[in-house]
This record gives structure tokens, C-alpha cells and sequence, in this order.
């Protein structure tokens, strides 16, 4: 009788054992999430004259010139910036502009496009802009010394702009605030300072 016992007992914790769920391997590493690169504007090199250079001269009632150099904060064409980058997002907004400055110890001459401006109004290439009240092609800024030009009229000719370089020249008529009317002429000679399509 306790044979029969003892049988029963086996057989019964023989049948528990293999109601125990196997073991589960563990959870798998959560893999870190991939990191995104953003393309950023690499200068070749400091502002210098090896970038570029540009000069203005102001003639009426103040006269004044002035040189600066090539680098990024001269010049930035959305051509320039391979479509979709952080910074052609960020200074065009995916449109196509161009911003040419010249900026000296005397003053600062800035030429202004992007705003709303499609690729046949600035191409890729050269093209003479006319400067007048109610074209929305490019905006001009300019100081001499601390005096402020307003109402600029003219024309703007780019000569030469691929992905290398751009070259061009102006003649500008303005007000100075204090100074009266003035004339502006001058040129300027810009490398591709270093941008993500330089050079492409």
C-alpha cells in the first residue's frame, strides 16, 4: 500500500514540474535612436582677402570709400547650399536668394534678395537687376559712417555667379539722412566661402 503511495506522489509531482512555464530569454537592448546630422556652413577660411574683396565709393553731399573681404557674413547665395540643408532652410527659407555685403571702416553696402523671388527672377547666372521703388527683386541697406542712405535707386549687375564664384558691380543713387544725395559705384569679387555645394 505505501508502494502504491510513494507511485502517486511521484507521478503527481512529475505532472507539477512540467506545468512550470519555460524560461523566457531576456528583453531585448533598446538600440539608441539614430542621430541626425546637420549640415552646417563650413568657411574655408577667416574673413580675408583671399575670399574676395569689394570697394564703394560715395560721391554728392558726402564722399567717402570704403574695402572689405570675402568670407561667409559677405556673401551667401542659395545656390551655394545643397537643397534641403540646415542653413538653406534657414537663411532662404527653400527659396532662391542672395545677400552680398561690403563692409569697410567707413560704411557697409548690403544687397538683399530672397523674399518670395523664383529662379527666373535670380538665376544662376548672370543677370543686371534694376533698383527702384516696387521691385521686390533685392533690397538695399547702406550706412556711411553712422549715417543711414535711404530710397536707393539703380542698377545691380552680376556679372559672373556660378559655383565657384560671383562677381558684379553697382550704381546706386540714395539720401542720407543727414548727408543729402549721394551717389554709390563700386564692384566686388566673391569666392564660395566654404558652403555645402561649393564648387559642385
Amino acid at each position: 500500500m505505501r508502494r502504491v503511495a510513494l507511485v502517486v506522489l511521484l507521478v503527481a509531482c512529475s505532472d507539477k514540474k512540467s506545468d512550470t512555464p519555460a524560461a523566457q530569454p531576456p528583453p531585448a537592448a533598446k538600440q539608441p535612436a539614430p542621430v541626425t546630422e546637420h549640415k552646417k556652413i563650413q568657411p574655408k577660411a577667416p574673413e580675408s582677402a583671399d575670399l574676395g574683396t569689394c570697394e564703394v565709393k560715395v560721391s554728392g553731399g558726402v564722399t567717402a570709400e570704403w574695402h572689405g573681404v570675402g568670407g561667409t557674413s559677405s556673401t551667401a547665395i542659395s545656390y551655394w547650399f545643397t537643397p534641403g540643408d540646415d542653413n538653406d532652410k534657414m537663411m532662404f527659407g527653400g527659396k532662391k536668394g542672395m545677400i552680398v555685403n561690403c563692409v569697410g571702416h567707413d560704411g557697409k553696402l548690403s544687397f538683399i534678395g530672397g523674399e518670395k523671388v523664383s529662379k527666373e527672377e535670380l538665376p544662376f547666372g548672370p543677370k543686371k537687376y534694376t533698383i527702384e521703388k516696387g521691385k521686390r527683386s533685392f533690397m538695399v541697406m547702406a550706412t556711411v559712417g553712422k549715417d543711414s542712405m535711404m530710397g536707393a535707386t539703380g542698377t545691380l549687375d552680376i556679372k559672373e555667379l556660378d559655383s565657384k564664384h560671383v562677381t558684379g558691380s553697382f550704381d546706386l543713387d540714395g539720401k542720407l539722412l543727414k548727408g543729402g544725395d549721394v551717389k554709390l559705384t563700386g564692384t566686388f569679387d566673391f569666392k564660395c566661402p566654404g558652403y555645402t555645394a561649393c564648387g559642385k
